[in-house]
């Protein structure tokens, strides 16, 4: 059995009853596919997050849908439909009147063999009206994955979002958002994972927590220290006293 996921919005609004009335239909027209619902933040979060490779559905509506209920498209058979198996956007207001309308139609408990052609007509309009983003996701995580190699490769240096984000080709708020739904967090903090991370093996190799310190573009001791322990849960000091202790009982 198929799994997609279809982006919503907040508990309490429109999306998410209509949200989970199509996923209702779609299961009784192929119960070979489930539709699992995900509340987000709505119309503003969608997007990125279908861009992201996070949803396969995703119901959009006001201005990053041109005042047209939006439906992101992504699968891989229903009822015999040929859906690419990478997203798709369509952007469509007579559409997206006739997919409300349906979900409307649904809500109220109608099934009938008529209702189910008319969700297949729905679905087949919606193939037709479908815009691949496919390269435009290949794009965006080739870009990401550029900021990620500049800063696993400088990682002693520092480095601003406004760069990062001209090196991308990507506005600073979209490349956050991006790069955390990527990579899990965003540029900065993986930066300081990154930094953290050879500051350990600075300390590991027996260097000074103030050397360390100024070695991977802190401001002083106690930058690096409030640093590390917001992470490790240690200080420096700490991290590298039990390291030599653990060592040093394992050599005996």
């Amino acid at each position: 059995m198929d799994t997609v996921t279809l982006g919503t919005a907040t508990p309490g609004g429109g999306f998410p009853i209509y949200g989970q009335a199509l996923a209702d239909t779609i299961a009784e027209t192929d119960p070979t596919l489930t539709v699992r619902t995900q509340n987000t933040k709505g119309s503003t979060e969608n997007v990125p997050l279908l861009e992201a490779g996070r949803l396969d559905l995703a119901l959009v509506q006001g201005e990053v849908a041109h005042e047209a209920v939006t439906l992101l498209v992504g699968g891989s058979q229903i009822e015999g439909l040929d859906i690419s198996h990478l997203p798709a956007l369509v952007t469509d207001p007579a559409l997206g009147e006739r997919v409300a309308a349906l979900v409307a139609h649904v809500r109220h408990g109608v099934r009938s063999d008529e209702q189910a052609t008319t969700i297949r007509s729905t679905l087949e309009q919606l193939l037709l009206c479908s815009i691949p983003i496919a390269a435009g996701r290949i794009r965006q995580f080739s870009r990401l994955t550029r900021v990620r190699t500049f800063l696993q490769t400088h990682v002693s240096e520092p480095v601003s979002i406004e760069d990062l984000a001209r090196m991308s080709a990507l506005s600073e708020c979209h490349l956050i958002s991006a790069f955390r739904y990527e990579f899990g967090l965003p540029p900065h903090a993986y930066h300081l994972r990154l930094r953290l991370a050879s500051a350990c093996e600075a300390l590991a190799r027996g260097m000074a927590v103030a050397s360390v310190a100024y070695e991977y573009g802190f401001a002083d001791q106690s930058h690096l220290s409030r640093k590390f322990k917001s992470v490790y849960g240690v200080s420096p000091a700490a991290w590298a006293t039990r390291r030599a202790g653990t060592l040093g009982s394992a050599g005996t």
